[in-house]
């Protein structure tokens, strides 16, 4: 797929619990050139270096996923 067709893409990734998982899959994506909005209802927040980029939008909340979707909006 071509770099230009990626860089409008948008990739939802919902995770509880599974923050040595959800690294891998983040900086996987983050290789291939997509927006990342992960919606994390883990107990503890994810805290690591690959949160930081602009192509990643993470939120960390409680709330049902409904409402976590909500937020991302």
């Amino acid at each position: 797929m071509s770099s230009q067709l990626l860089e409008k893409i948008t990739i939802v990734i919902f995770s509880f619990n599974r923050h040595k998982h959800l690294k891998r899959v983040i900086n996987f994506w983050l290789a291939h050139n997509v927006k990342l909005l992960i919606l994390d209802g883990s107990d503890k927040k994810l805290i690591d270096s690959c949160l930081k980029s602009k192509k990643v939008q993470y939120i960390h909340s409680h709330t049902s996923l409904y409402d976590r979707l909500l937020s991302s909006i």
